[in-house]
């Protein structure tokens, strides 16, 4: 709240438009993998409720092992996000894959 505070403080012309842009556009991007990855289990709830009886509802339903990789898949993209909107960790993570790095010992 105190950093929040403080960025309020500054005069507009030094927060850059850049920084607000990119923090909206990764937040689009989680959202998105958001409702790609809980859309399909929330559709199986509310199939599941609504109409379990209903041949075609019965023939989503059998597909309960996907929706639930797919949350799995939540968990594993959103980091990988974290990182390649990060250049600072997306530089790290290419040095530590590619063996750049000239000062090991």
């Amino acid at each position: 709240r105190s950093h929040a505070k403080k960025i309020a403080s500054l005069p507009s012309s030094a927060v850059p438009q850049r920084v607000n842009l990119k923090g909206a556009i990764t937040l689009t991007i989680f959202f998105g993998v958001f409702l790609c990855c809980w859309g399909p289990f929330l559709l199986h709830i509310l199939l599941m409720k609504f109409c379990p009886f209903n041949p075609y509802c019965a023939c989503y339903m059998s597909v309960f092992h996907v929706n639930a990789t797919l949350i799995l898949c939540n968990g594993i993209v959103d980091p990988m996000i974290y990182a390649f909107r990060s250049p600072e960790l997306r530089s790290t993570l290419k040095k530590m894959f590619c063996c750049t790095r000239s000062d090991w010992n």
